[in-house]
């Protein structure tokens, strides 16, 4: 891209959504569907990795990369146990806020969710095994559920902002 210039998935959406009076619609572009869930991806663990390492920091622990992709150490008995099981849930939460500004609509929060967990599940299985534990699976459900409602839920603010400010124009005119 040009310097200062948006990248091109983003302009194809403010393209849509000025063509759409500033709603935003859904585009089926596999280009551009691959590009957001590949933004999604990379901002989850540049999150997660930042939140496990401020855990690990305010704990006295030593970051791994085993809290990120070793199921095997969630365990609440030990302090970077709790880091690896905590992290993923507080990262949900601000992966909804990611959502919201990536995906917009409410209807593509939960494929994106789970799309993220999907990706994640394989990175973990790569990285060391199938994960067998339990905390793992309740930790990843509850985090794809965090992330969908919440995501969803401002999702549903910003597009009702936006009818609201079309509205607005409308009743002035």
């Amino acid at each position: 891209t040009i310097r200062g210039q948006k990248p091109e998935f983003l302009q194809i959406n403010l393209q849509q959504k000025m063509a759409n009076g500033g709603v935003l619609t859904d585009n089926k572009d596999p280009r551009v569907i691959f590009m957001k869930m590949l933004t999604v991806q990379c901002l989850y663990y540049i999150l997660l990795a930042g939140i496990v390492t401020v855990g690990d920091i305010l704990l006295g622990v030593i970051p791994t990369m085993d809290q990120l992709f070793r199921p095997s150490v969630m365990l609440f008995s030990t302090k970077s146990g709790v880091v690896a099981v905590f992290s993923p849930v507080v990262c949900a939460v601000f992966g909804a806020f990611i959502m919201q500004q990536v995906v917009g609509l409410p209807k593509r929060v939960w494929d994106f969710s789970v799309t993220r967990f999907f990706v994640h599940f394989l990175a973990c299985c790569f990285y060391s095994s199938f994960p067998l534990g339990l905390v793992w699976w309740l930790t990843q459900l509850l985090c794809v559920l965090t992330e969908t409602v919440i995501g969803e839920y401002l999702c549903i603010q910003k597009q009702l902002k936006s009818l609201e400010k079309i509205e607005r124009v409308i009743h002035h005119v």
